[in-house]
């Protein structure tokens, strides 16, 4: 099974990025980063999705791959850059969370970094 075209890609993408459920987690992540930043007491936040971490470390690395397939294409910059920047966001997410293991926190941060400056080029 080869890798999917160019086109095909970019339609997976933008249908991750428009899809609603892809959004709330986002949007879910955004809003835990918040509260954690202003250090608010946990028990007086609302009641996130006990599997947002997974969701977003596997839907980061889906439009950070894509991404990549992409520009080593050639093809889709656009498109490639915004998947990047959406990826990396969602793994500074992940980085901010207090509860998330050290290790595991430095795991995702280097790759967070690197795809981060790359969607600046």
């Amino acid at each position: 099974m080869g890798l999917p075209d160019t086109k095909r890609l970019i339609e997976r993408l933008e249908t991750y990025e428009h899809d609603s459920i892809a959004q709330n987690y986002h949007a879910q992540a955004h809003a835990r980063s918040i509260l954690q930043q202003l250090k608010s007491p946990e028990s007086g936040w609302p009641h996130f999705r006990k599997d947002l971490d997974e969701k977003l470390y596997y839907g980061a690395h889906f439009q950070m791959w894509a991404a990549l397939e992409l520009l080593d294409k050639g093809e889709g910059k656009a498109a490639a850059q915004q998947a990047l920047l959406n990826g990396a966001e969602a793994l500074e997410f992940l980085c901010d969370n207090p509860n998330l293991e050290p290790a595991l926190r430095s795991e995702q941060l280097s790759p967070h970094i690197l795809e981060y400056l790359w969607s600046r080029r």
